[in-house]
């Protein structure tokens, strides 16, 4: 039978408890407690929700897990995943992580997806490549700023909105002022390897290009978000923090 280590941080342990009511009285089918690597995890499931991410049309999968030490004597994190379709096949997935360094970093992710589209990220931290080079937004760091990056997206347009922005704001600079590298790849040593990567700066043309593909998909991200489907669905899988 697996049990729940005891939390090194009490905090945490408040949190859990709230987390694990909460998913409890909305109905849903318990799971057993169950070992996934460095976690313990619950699952609560309405309906058949299937393995994806995005659950099936109509169904909600939920899922509270602990991040456990070798000896599993303490629980040192808390990560919280959902998510719920409705039957026009909208999907929402929300993914909360605080306390879990260096396993998981801090963080509130939010997706969306309708139909075949792929899906849109909203929350932080936010993430673009461009070229080489990674650029992110800033992640909340501490329970309280995960708390509230989580209790900000009541206001689902007005906090989507901010973390796009927040994306655009370290995104271009880098974009106009090229700061970042193109590989161009040196003779490969064969068997389908790809040669050694070559780094050069991007030319103007690129720059320009890179700034337009950057541009389309943070207007189809800001379209998007803008669906009235967004809030009852969040409202629906997210649980106080």
């Amino acid at each position: 039978m697996v049990e729940l280590p005891p939390f090194r941080d009490p905090s945490l342990a408040r949190v859990h408890a709230k987390v694990a009511a909460w998913a409890g009285d909305q109905g849903w089918t318990a799971g057993e407690l169950r070992r996934l690597g460095s976690r313990l995890e619950r699952t609560w499931t309405d309906g058949v929700p299937g393995t994806g991410e995005m659950p099936a049309p109509g169904t909600t999968r939920a899922a509270l897990s602990v991040f456990v030490h070798s000896d599993a004597t303490a629980s040192f994190g808390l990560q919280y995943a959902a998510g719920r379709r409705d039957a026009g096949g909208k999907g929402l997935h929300l993914r909360v992580v605080t306390g879990g360094s260096p396993v998981t970093p801090d963080q509130v992710v939010i997706e969306v997806q309708q139909g075949h589209e792929p899906p849109v990220a909203v929350g932080a931290p936010l993430g673009w490549h461009v070229g080489e080079r990674f650029v992110e937004t800033a992640r909340p760091n501490g329970l309280d700023a995960v708390s509230m990056h989580v209790a900000a997206y009541s206001a689902w347009g007005d906090t989507a909105t901010l973390d796009l922005d927040a994306l655009e704001a370290v995104v271009h600079p880098v974009l106009d002022r090229g700061e970042y590298t193109m590989c161009d790849y040196g003779p490969s040593p064969g068997n389908g390897i790809p040669g050694p990567c070559l780094p050069r700066t991007p030319t103007k043309a690129e720059q320009a290009a890179h700034r337009a593909e950057f541009d389309a998909e943070m207007a189809r991200r800001r379209a998007a978000v803008a669906d009235p489907a967004w809030p009852a669905l969040f409202m629906a899988v997210a649980p106080p923090f």
